[in-house]
C-alpha cells in the first residue's frame, strides 16, 4: 500500500511485514494515490547515494482504495478543479464544466476520477456529490466522513433485525440469569454519553478485602452471529465519534436503548465478580450471566464533585471506596512496569449555528481513572479466564516502543530539563511523565512518549500488553462500540475446539474479525483526530480574525533550522515561529544543541523554553499555524 506524503514522494507498505518500506521519489510516482495498492519495481542502489531503505518505482495501480476525492472546487481562469482535502492528495483534480452539477465556487464536494491518463496530466473528474459551502464545521465532519468511507445509514435488513428485539426483558430470562438488582451499581460516563456499556458496583469486605462488579451491557444476546446486525457490525467495526456526531457501530434502538445500561431500567449483562485483598491482588472471580437495575446515572463532573467533598451523595461512601481500590490497583500496575500517564484531549465544543464557539481541555482526574481501572481489571480477568480455557478469541496487543523514537522521547525529555538516560526503563519513563505533570510540558512530553510507542492491535495470538505491562489483555468492555469486544462475549461462551482441524478454523475467523477491526479503528481514529484539528484550527482563526487577537501560552517543543516548533499551551496543536519573524537578532541554529542563539545579544531559544506569542497565519487546508512572538508581533 502507498502512503503518499504532501511534499509529493510516498512510501511503499510491502504486504509482508517482514519487508522494509519501499521509498519512492515524486518523478516515480506514477498515477498512484494515497492509500492505493500498487506494484512496485525496485531500483538497484546507486554506489554515490546514501538511502536508508531501498527506493523504488510504481509500474501499476493494482487496486484504488477510492476513486473519490473529497475537497473544495475553486476556479482558475477558465478552468474548475478540485483542491482534496487530504495533504497526501497533491494533484489537484481538472472538472470539465458540464460535470459540475450543482456545485459553486467555494463548495466542499465529493468528485469521481473519470480519467488520468498519466502522470503528466492532472486526472479529470466530475462532481457526483455536493456537501456544503466551506468554512462551516457541519461541511467539515460530512467531508472528513465522506473522505474516510465511513459508513452513515444502516441497510433496512439491519433495522428489521434490530426492531425484532423485545423492548423489555422477559421473566424468563431474568430466571435464568444471576440477579444483581438489588445492588447499588452505578454508571459513570461523560456527560454527553447516550450509550452506556460498563456499570460497576464496590463492597467492602471484613479483613480488608475488595468485592467489585463489573457489569457489561450483553450486546450479544440481542445480536446473533452472520445474521444482518452482526455482519454490518463486523463492517463497521467500531463507532466513530466526530465532535458532537456519533456514527454508531448498532442501529439506534441498540446502542442507545436496549443494550444501553440505562439507570432505574432492568438490563441484560455480562458481570466480572472479582474480590481483592487490600493489597489490589486478584483473589477469586465469576464471570456470569446476569441482571442489573443501575440506581445512578453518573457524569465524571459529578463524581469528582463528591471525591472531593464539594457535594454530598448516598453514593459517597461507595464512591471514596471505588476511589481508594483505584489507587491501589493503578499502584499494582506500576509496580510490574506500566507506563501511567495522562495526555490530555482538546475538546472544541460545536454551538448551534455550526461554529466552534469554545474550547475545552479534557483531563483524566480521579473520576476517569476509577471507572478505567475498573475496566482494566476486568478485561484481563477475562483474558486469563479464555487463556485457561484454551479458548480461541481476540487479544489487544501492544509491541514494546520502537527505540529510535524512544530516544527521540528521551531527548526531547532532557532538552525540558528532566534526567533520562537515551534507552530509558519504563520506570524512568513513569519518573520524568510525573515530574512534568501539571507543567507546560506535559503535552507536548506526553504526545512524544505516545509517538514512540507501536499502535497496539488485535490479534489472535497473545504477545502481552506492553502499555499495560499486561501479559494477557483484551477487550471485553464496550460491546455496544467496539466489534472486538462483541467477539470475546461471544468467546465466553463458546465450546472449545477439541480437534485441530476445529482450532484451526476458528482461529482463521478471528484473525479476519481482529484484522479488520484493526484496520476500522485505525480509519475512525485518524477520521476523529483531524475533525479535531480542523475544528481547533477553525476556532483559532476567528480568533486571529478578532479586533484583538490574544497572546498565547507556548513552549518549544523543538528547533529547526527554518525556525520554533511552538506547542500551544491552552490549545493542544503546534505552530511554527519562523526564523524569518525573529526580528531582533540575527540566529543561528546550532544542530547539535538543538537550540537557536542571536549573533549579538547571544539570546538563546532551545527546547521547553516558555514563550508568549501571536496568532500570525491559519491555514486551515494545509493544517499550519504560523505564528509570531509576542513582543515582535506588529
Amino acid at each position: 500500500m502507498l502512503k503518499a506524503h504532501p511534499r509529493g514522494f510516498g512510501f511503499v507498505v510491502p504486504a509482508d511485514e517482514s519487508l522494509e518500506d519501499i521509498y519512492v521519489h515524486r518523478e516515480n510516482m506514477s498515477t498512484a494515490l494515497d492509500g492505493d495498492t500498487v506494484l512496485v519495481r525496485c531500483l538497484p542502489p546507486l554506489p554515490y547515494k546514501h538511502a536508508k531503505g531501498p527506493e523504488g518505482v510504481i509500474v501499476e495501480v493494482t487496486r484504488r482504495r477510492s476513486s473519490q476525492v473529497v475537497g473544495t472546487l475553486r476556479k482558475s481562469g477558465h478552468f474548475h478543479y478540485v483542491l482534496p482535502d487530504n495533504p497526501a492528495i497533491f494533484q489537484d483534480v481538472l472538472v470539465p464544466d458540464d460535470a459540475l452539477g450543482k456545485a459553486a465556487v467555494g463548495d466542499k464536494v465529493v468528485a469521481k476520477i473519470t480519467k488520468w491518463e498519466s502522470k503528466h496530466l492532472n486526472p479529470e473528474g466530475a462532481v457526483v456529490k455536493v456537501l456544503g459551502p466551506s468554512g462551516n464545521i457541519r461541511t467539515d465532519i460530512a467531508a472528513v466522513v465522506a473522505r474516510y468511507e465511513l459508513p452513515k445509514a444502516f441497510p433496512r435488513a439491519v433495522f428489521a433485525e434490530a426492531r425484532a428485539a423485545p423492548e423489555t426483558v422477559p421473566p424468563e430470562e431474568i430466571a435464568a440469569r444471576r440477579d444483581f438488582r438489588d445492588e447499588p451499581i452505578v454508571t459513570i460516563d461523560p456527560k454527553t454519553a447516550k450509550d452506556f456499556d460498563d456499570a460497576v458496583h464496590l463492597h467492602r469486605e471484613a479483613g480488608g478485602r475488595w468485592r467489585l462488579g463489573v457489569h457489561i451491557a450483553d450486546v450479544a444476546h440481542y445480536v446473533p452471529e452472520a445474521g444482518a446486525l452482526d455482519q454490518e457490525a463486523a463492517r463497521r467495526g467500531t463507532s466513530c465519534y466526530l465532535l458532537d456526531t456519533v456514527i454508531p457501530m448498532l442501529p439506534p434502538n441498540l446502542s442507545n436503548h436496549l443494550c444501553s445500561l440505562r439507570s432505574r431500567t432492568d438490563r441484560l449483562t455480562r458481570s466480572v465478580i472479582m474480590t481483592f485483598g487490600d493489597d489490589g491482588i486478584l483473589q477469586r472471580y465469576d464471570i456470569c450471566r446476569s441482571v442489573i437495575n443501575s440506581k445512578r446515572r453518573f457524569t465524571y463532573e459529578e463524581v469528582q464533585t463528591i471525591l472531593d467533598g464539594k457535594k454530598g451523595s448516598r453514593f459517597a461512601a461507595t464512591l471514596k471506596d471505588m476511589a481508594a481500590l483505584a489507587g491501589v490497583l493503578r499502584g499494582r500496575r506500576r509496580e510490574r512496569g506500566c507506563v501511567d500517564f495522562d495526555v490530555p484531549a482538546p475538546k472544541p465544543v460545536v454551538g448551534p449555528s455550526g461554529e466552534v464557539e469554545s474550547f475545552e481541555i479534557e483531563r483524566r482526574d480521579d473520576a476517569h481513572g476509577l471507572i478505567e481501572e475498573f475496566m482494566i481489571a476486568a478485561n484481563e480477568t477475562v483474558a486469563h479466564h479464555l487463556l485457561l480455557k484454551a479458548q480461541p478469541t481476540v487479544f489487544r496487543v501492544h509491541e514494546e516502543p520502537d527505540e529510535e523514537k524512544l530516544a527521540e522521547f528521551a531527548m526531547l525529555a532532557r532538552h525540558f530539563g528532566h534526567d533520562i538516560s537515551t534507552a530509558p526503563s519504563p520506570r524512568e519513563i513513569q519518573r520524568v511523565l510525573d515530574e512534568a505533570q501539571g507543567a507546560p510540558e506535559a503535552y507536548p512530553l506526553g504526545v512524544a512518549y505516545l509517538r514512540s510507542m507501536k499502535l497496539a492491535k488485535y490479534a489472535v495470538e497473545n504477545i502481552g500488553h506492553f502499555g499495560l505491562a499486561s501479559d494477557a489483555y483484551l477487550h471485553f468492555t464496550s460491546p455496544i462500540r467496539r466489534y472486538p469486544d462483541l467477539v470475546v462475549h461471544r468467546s465466553l461462551d463458546a465450546r472449545t475446539p477439541r480437534s485441530a482441524t476445529a482450532r484451526e478454523e476458528l482461529e482463521a475467523r478471528l484473525a479476519q474479525a481482529a484484522a479488520r477491526s484493526s484496520e476500522t479503528e485505525r480509519t475512525a481514529e485518524d477520521a476523529e483526530t483531524e475533525l479535531r484539528t480542523i475544528a481547533t484550527l477553525r476556532y483559532l482563526d476567528r480568533l486571529l480574525r478578532g479586533k484583538r487577537p490574544p497572546v498565547l501560552d507556548g513552549i518549544v517543543r523543538d528547533i529547526k533550522s527554518f525556525g520554533l516548533q511552538v506547542s500551544l499551551v491552552d490549545y493542544l496543536i503546534e505552530g511554527t515561529v519562523r526564523l524569518s519573524s525573529l526580528v531582533d537578532d540575527y540566529y543561528r541554529f546550532d544542530r547539535h544543541a538543538k537550540r537557536l542563539v542571536g549573533r549579538r545579544r547571544r539570546k538563546v531559544f532551545s527546547a521547553g523554553m516558555p514563550l508568549k506569542v501571536r496568532l500570525r497565519r491559519v491555514d486551515i487546508f494545509t493544517r499550519e499555524i504560523e505564528l509570531t512572538l509576542a513582543a515582535h508581533a506588529k
